[in-house]
């Protein structure tokens, strides 16, 4: 019998250079919401077993057929000025850069006409970055458009099409899943641990409002008796009771203020304490987990592939 290993190591080096080609064809350079973000706002290690499978689908031999116009390309850097602190780790910044783009990709396939400036993506122009970082703005610009640049026509895909890809600011320790927010269940929109969020500087906030003041706010004759009834797995208030009717989490929210649905309720003799967790509709990317994901040695694809359960990273041509 004859010994098959050379021709099987062969096909193997193959098969691993052509995996590193497709890989590499967008770019030259080195690798280095409320919907899709909570706009002007500003964590968790994916598991092993997680983040190894999604890994293997960043590197499938997959080119889509549609080109990233160049446009999109300059869009995506005001995107990511506005949207993530320029401090923060050069591998977040990609991780948002990738985000901002599949997201602004994804209208611009519905519509090629579509005004990216009103999409819902936050947005600095060149003099608006300047007018925010003075003297710093060389250098700020600078690592901004690399996390572009360095992620050029990069895109995360589900089924061959861009992702609806949300972001927030911080969870209140694991994402949202989409269907609790929107109504609507993404396959790549799961819950996801996102415990370093506990860490971020937006995690929690107290809220008191007095029964009076609740009432008005809510429109009914008596808030005392208000209650959480309902929660989703990650924690997000999904029903609450007070004064003989219901609420959803978001209705609280937006009446109160609050910064996210994940809240709990301790009544007083006068008033309600709101004790409210992240910081945002949770849902997809924490911008804060992803940052300390990337402080503790992850890069952008490993973020990217936590936070969006089962997606294609793929490079696009630029047109």
């Amino acid at each position: 019998m004859k010994n098959n290993a050379p021709i099987f190591a062969l096909t193997l080096y193959g098969l691993t250079m052509l995996i590193w080609l497709c890989a590499n064809l967008h770019s030259d350079t080195p690798v280095y919401a409320e919907m899709p973000a909570v706009t002007n706002e500003i964590q968790a290690e994916a598991p092993t077993e997680a983040t190894t499978e999604t890994e293997i689908q960043t590197t499938t031999a997959f080119v889509p057929s549609f080109s990233v116009p160049s446009k999109l390309e300059k869009y995506v850097i005001g995107v990511t000025a506005a949207e993530m602190p320029v401090y923060f780790h050069p591998e977040a910044l990609k991780a948002q850069a990738v985000a901002a783009r599949t997201y602004a990709m994804r209208e611009y396939l519905a519509d090629n006409n579509v005004d990216l400036l009103n999409i819902g993506q936050a947005y600095l122009s060149e003099q608006e970055m300047r007018e925010r970082w003075g003297a710093d703005f060389d250098e700020n610009y600078r690592k901004i458009k690399r996390a572009v640049t360095d992620t050029e026509g990069e895109l995360l895909l589900y089924d061959g099409e861009p992702i609806l890809a949300a972001f927030c600011s911080a969870s209140g320790g694991m994402t949202e899943q989409s269907e609790n927010v929107w109504g609507t269940a993404l396959p790549y929109l799961k819950s996801v641990d996102s415990h370093y969020d506990k860490k971020s500087p937006v995690y929690m906030q107290n809220v008191s409002v007095e029964y009076s003041l609740l009432s008005s706010y809510l429109k009914i004759k008596d808030a005392s008796d208000i209650h959480v009834y309902k929660r989703s797995r990650a924690g997000y208030v999904l029903g609450v009771k007070a004064g003989g009717r219901e609420f959803s989490g978001d209705d609280i929210r937006l009446a109160l203020g609050l910064r996210s649905n994940d809240f709990y309720i301790e009544t007083t003799d006068t008033a309600a304490n709101f004790t409210v967790y992240g910081y945002g509709h949770g849902v997809g990317m924490s911008q804060y987990g992803a940052g300390y994901m990337a402080e503790n040695g992850s890069d952008y694809t490993e973020i990217l592939s936590h936070y969006y359960t089962d997606t294609l990273l793929c490079g696009a041509k630029i047109e």
